[in-house]
């Protein structure tokens, strides 16, 4: 593979040159060839141009899955307009901060999980948000770009002869230690680069059917799903939020090739009730990213689902996402227990701080990878994103692993405390932060704790304020105020005191243990432990 200089909308025109009339998009509403998709963007941008949108504009993207919101994508990126890819779980508190820190001045909105999230941004204090200009209906601009003829398309063609490859095109979100969603800047060479190399290693092309639950607003469906697709012809079945109902009845009725996703949805369509209702012996090669999976769960996975190519990967939003991939032949047992080899054009090394070097074949040490996936930074944080990009080019993971002998990625360990809840990533700080106010909390200490499908649940470890003391659900209740359900407390734990090293910071994986420990506990119906 070659590393390409070209933007996502010249990606998009060479597809139509190549296979105009085959399929390329479909949700439960339509379907769309990829010349229609590419028409469908085309007319918008035009329009969006007609608003007033223009190259670096900051446009906040807010939906479930959808053809509209990949014609949406398509059409800002020809534009030249920095598409701000939206968690449709948050709140919208949590949304006018994102606003206000990332100097959005447009919302694109179209259905969240329950319905139009129209009426939440009407909740929206504008005073809070300075910078937004306008709120835009997703639908609504869609289908009057479907239903108008374009005009004035050298205009458009004016505006794309001054983009560059290596332009900002998104903006994603990832979690950090420090509780606060950071900014993620990709350009269209580090994701058409990235996906291109992904499809090679995947072997996908324009026979191949993709069951896409992967939310669209992570950087993996993105790559994986949108611009996959358009690398490889392969066309996108699209659900808008992962269902295992819903996704094992689109990989049977339209036969799919390909599914995609973090180890929750896999584990989440062997443990379906139905599951062996379903037939699935379409599926031929599936990459499972987003976070770890132990060997025993990939067997289990591997033997329900009998997919041939079932690919593990290593990766994060701040390398565009993929690091490294299985090839496509190796042994299930190498699937199983390792993160795969490096993307081409990839370098990796573990590093091992305490001794100033890299470490050697089977050493542990921080996973650092360089080259053109490395993102351009975090947006607005200069001093964050100087912490994991060295002067040298190396992105600081801060995963911890090693390099077998024969160059295959182990990743062992995270050093930040990231929750791995069904493919979301949870910071523990933001939900600390927001259990410490209530008033009958001292100290508070938020864990993830392993779980059977979502891999982790969020639990709050508490230390009282004297004799008060708050249920469960009084918990769930205050902390969904402030943040997306996915963040609130599964799990409620009371300490006297936390375990704490000799600089006074709590062990986490004692707390863990301690927790675990609980867990074993059985009480009776008497009140008394077994």
């Amino acid at each position: 593979m070659e590393l390409r200089k070209i933007t996502i909308g010249q990606l998009l025109k060479e597809r139509v040159r190549l296979t105009p009339d085959a399929a390329c998009i479909g949700d439960s509403h339509k379907s769309c060839s990829w010349k229609e998709t590419a028409d469908s963007a085309e007319k918008l941008a035009l329009l969006y141009m007609q608003l007033g949108l223009k190259k670096g504009d900051h446009a906040a993207v807010w939906g479930v899955n959808s053809t509209d919101w990949v014609i949406t994508y398509l059409a800002l990126a020809r534009l030249g307009v920095i598409s701000v890819l939206v968690n449709i779980s948050l709140t919208i508190s949590e949304l006018e901060v994102l606003v206000r820190e990332n100097d959005i001045k447009y919302i694109i909105y179209s259905d969240g999980k329950n319905g139009s999230l129209f009426p939440l941004l009407q909740k929206m204090e504008r005073d809070k948000t300075p910078s937004l200009k306008q709120i835009i209906s997703m639908t609504e601009m869609v289908h009057k770009a479907e239903t108008t003829d374009a005009k004035d398309r050298g205009m458009l063609r004016r505006a794309e002869e001054t983009l560059s490859c290596d332009d900002v095109i998104s903006i994603l979100f990832t979690s950090g230690t420090s509780g606060r969603a950071k900014g993620v800047m990709l350009t269209h060479y580090n994701l058409v680069n990235n996906a291109a190399g992904m499809v090679e290693r995947m072997h996908w092309s324009g026979s191949d059917v993709m069951c896409t639950a992967v939310p669209l607003f992570h950087c993996f469906g993105v790559t994986v799903g949108i611009l996959g697709a358009i690398c490889s012809g392969a066309s996108l079945r699209l659900l808008p939020c992962f269902s295992s109902t819903e996704a094992l009845e689109v990989i049977e009725k339209y036969r799919c090739t390909v599914f995609n996703g973090v180890p929750t949805f896999y584990l989440a369509l062997i443990h379906n009730k139905h599951f062996s209702q379903y037939d699935i012996s379409s599926l031929q090669s599936g990459l499972m990213a987003g976070s770890p999976i132990i060997p025993s769960e990939y067997y289990r996975i591997y033997e329900k689902t009998k997919i041939p190519h079932l690919q593990t990967a290593f990766g994060q939003t701040e390398s565009s996402p993929a690091v490294t991939i299985s090839r496509w032949d190796d042994p299930i047992e190498t699937k199983a227990g390792t993160s795969g080899t490096l993307m081409e054009h990839v370098e990796v090394r573990i590093w091992r701080k305490e001794e100033n070097r890299a470490a050697s074949a089977g050493e542990e040490g921080e996973i650092q990878t360089r080259g053109y996936l490395v993102m351009k930074g975090y947006y607005r944080k200069d001093e964050e994103t100087a912490q994991v990009i060295d002067e040298d080019g190396w992105l600081h993971t801060q995963d911890w692993g090693y390099l077998d002998e024969g160059g295959y990625l182990h990743v062992t360990g995270r050093i930040k405390d990231i929750i791995l809840r069904g493919g979301e990533n949870i910071a523990p700080a933001e939900i600390e932060n927001v259990i410490v106010q209530m008033p009958e909390v001292k100290e508070v200490k938020v864990v993830g704790i392993k779980a059977q499908v979502l891999q982790e649940e969020v639990a709050a470890c508490v230390i009282w304020e004297n004799d008060r003391q708050c249920s469960l659900e009084q918990v769930q209740d205050y902390v969904r105020k402030y943040l997306a359900d996915f963040k609130v407390p599964a799990y409620l734990y009371t300490f006297e005191e936390f375990p704490v090293n000799a600089s006074g910071k709590v062990v986490t994986e004692q707390l863990k243990s301690a927790i675990s420990e609980r867990k074993k506990k059985v009480v009776k119906a008497d009140g008394k432990l077994e």
